[in-house]
């Protein structure tokens, strides 16, 4: 299918799920509205990952820093500088993206899970240098994240709904754009073998900073918004390691490297781990490790493989 038909059927369906606010009371059906916002929020932080280590191949367990980075950078923008949290909001995939560039101008000239541990390493410094910092970022105590009204209305549900499903529309169009792109070639290309991109001529370290710039943003991004969501940032929080294995998950499960798997994943996990985490604290990180197990044992290509075996069996039936 041409990629015009592709962005234009992600725009009709994001176009009718933006309209749920208009059918839906929102105040009644929090819960609802809830697990559609992290629905949304997870998919933005799956499609951060797998731009960065499902296309380029540049695996990393840093996530959660830079969500961090985001969270806190809403959270002391309203805090000193007193800025409506929606504004603040603007400034964290920037900001994320910027901590991304010193990051990768560090470490990207490193391979395979030397890269990864710098990246987990950069997490875990992230997080002991807020919690150092106790006169800047108040340290284990936290810092509340005031909400505002925005275009005079204090109905922060559907603000944050909307902006968490503008984000995810805005990384799967990214993912898109960049899958069927002479960047999204060259990304594969340095996945696949680094070594024979760079005899080819290919600026390896180039396309890996762009990388991991979209990526950080994406997610500091979404760390932004989650720290809006909840009203408070801590270390524990901002910096949960979970932020970092779950959008592993969802793009294994759904098909690591294509465009369509943190799709399948996200909508095929997060429901199945928001009902578990309402029964059991950390149940659905236990399903989320099975889940990973049975896939990478036996559906190594995720969902995504699957449908696109079982679609080839069909044709070829036909045939």
């Amino acid at each position: 299918m041409d990629i015009r038909k592709k962005i234009v059927i992600v725009s009709i369906i994001y176009l009718c799920v933006l309209l749920l606010p208009f059918f839906i009371n929102m105040q009644e059906h929090k819960y609802l509205m809830d697990i559609f916002l992290h629905l949304n929020l997870a998919l933005t932080l799956a499609n951060s990952w797998n731009i960065l280590g499902g296309f380029a191949g540049q695996v990393s367990f840093g996530h959660a820093g830079f969500v961090g980075i985001g969270a806190y950078t809403v959270a002391l923008l309203v805090h000193y500088l007193k800025l409506s949290c929606w504004t603040a909001l603007l400034f964290s995939g920037f900001f994320s993206c910027c901590i991304a560039l010193f990051l990768g101008l560090l470490t990207l000239k490193l391979r395979g899970p030397y890269f990864a541990l710098a990246t987990l390493a950069t997490a875990e410094i992230a997080k002991i240098i807020v919690v150092g910092a106790r006169s800047f970022t108040m340290g284990t105590q936290g810092v509340a994240v005031e909400k505002t009204p925005l275009l005079g209305s204090e109905n922060y549900l559907v603000f944050l709904f909307l902006f968490a499903l503008m984000l995810s529309f805005i990384s799967i169009i990214s993912s898109l754009l960049i899958r069927y792109s002479k960047t999204g070639y060259f990304f594969i290309a340095i996945r696949e073998s680094e070594n024979a991109t760079m005899a080819a001529g290919i600026n390896v370290f180039k396309y890996k900073v762009i990388a991991l710039l979209i990526s950080g943003y994406l997610a500091g991004a979404y760390g932004g918004i989650l720290a809006i969501h909840t009203g408070f940032v801590d270390p524990e929080s901002a910096f949960d390691i979970s932020r970092t294995v779950e959008p592993i998950f969802i793009s294994y499960i759904g098909g690591v490297g294509t465009v369509i798997g943190p799709i399948i994943g996200s909508l095929l996990l997060v429901p199945i781990g928001e009902v578990l985490r309402t029964e059991f604290t950390t149940a659905h990180l236990l399903f989320y490790g099975i889940m990973l197990i049975l896939f990478a044992t036996f559906f190594p290509k995720g969902l995504a493989g699957l449908i696109k075996l079982g679609a080839r069996k069909n044709v070829a039936k036909n045939k």
